[in-house]
């Protein structure tokens, strides 16, 4: 409630907590915008007063600076570029929105999330921007889980999928990266816990799209780095194995030694090439 006060009364510029008072009555706030520099702020909730207790550029403070703006580029751009209409959905799940927005995709990996996916794509055939027998759903990390979750449970909606180090299969995903610490379960598991479901739960199986590969009707291409340390190679390479033990058509693109980020430029280019050429033949 507090931070939607000090939104509300620094007028739209972005406000960041770096503390409270013992008895919450005084916080201190940096106060910017993006096109000026930080200003900390004392604010007084019993008196409603907030005083500058230090600027972190004071001689800039009163300079007129260059206007900035966000843009969205690489993956985004490639793909617009080469003719086709990209939609971004924010699910219920994605950060920016609120701690609400964010919590209400608690556990709903292969749920209410997907279903806002599945809710954007119908709206933009209904629109008349898609033409629904040309639809590739696109993701990295979860959303190549997304990707993978889209081509097996909504089988008829898209004509090919690309997973980008996604995660295929829930439960040896709680297994493979959260261990359990002398018998106490550890933050991490914690954390993985609130987003996707304790390791025990039977809901688990049915959201991965590792069991659900005979529902899979489209081209599947799967992009992983060797050196990821966020999700495990076993996810990307057990999946395509048991598209191509279904007799799937699976292409496997294998990224050497590179992050979970793609932090090459060099790996960058080759994911762009490996998606150009799928989407121009399944497209």
């Amino acid at each position: 409630r507090r931070q939607d006060v000090l939104d509300r009364s620094f007028g739209g510029r972005q406000v960041h907590v770096y503390g409270w008072t013992e008895d919450g009555t005084k916080t201190l706030a940096s106060v910017e915008t993006p096109s000026s520099p930080p200003v900390y702020y004392l604010v007084d909730f019993a008196t409603h007063r907030a005083d500058i207790a230090a600027e972190e550029y004071p001689a800039l403070a009163g300079v007129p600076l260059g206007e900035v703006k966000e843009i969205s580029y690489w993956l985004t751009q490639f793909i617009a570029s080469r003719g086709f209409a990209v939609l971004q959905p924010q699910f219920r799940g994605s950060i920016g929105f609120g701690d609400a927005f964010r919590e209400a995709g608690y556990r709903q990996w292969g749920g209410l999330m997907q279903d806002d996916v599945t809710d954007g794509v119908r709206a933009m055939i209904e629109q008349g921007i898609a033409d629904p027998q040309r639809i590739c759903i696109v993701g990295a990390s979860y959303g190549g889980y997304a990707a993978l979750a889209g081509a097996a449970f909504t089988p008829d909606l898209y004509s090919c999928a690309v997973s980008i180090r996604g995660v295929t299969d829930l439960p040896a995903l709680m297994r493979e990266t959260v261990p359990i610490y002398g018998g106490a379960l550890s933050t991490s598991l914690s954390d993985w816990k609130a987003h996707i479901g304790a390791p025990n739960d039977g809901n688990l199986s049915a959201k991965s799209p590792i069991n659900s590969v005979k529902s899979i009707k489209i081209p599947i291409l799967i992009i992983y780095g060797t050196g990821d340390g966020v999700v495990p190679n076993e996810q990307s390479e057990r999946m395509a194995r048991a598209l191509k033990a279904a007799g799937k058509t699976v292409d496997v693109a294998i990224l050497k030694g590179e992050d979970h980020w793609l932090s090459r430029t060099e790996t960058r280019i080759q994911v762009l090439k490996e998606l150009d050429a799928f989407l121009g033949k399944h497209l």
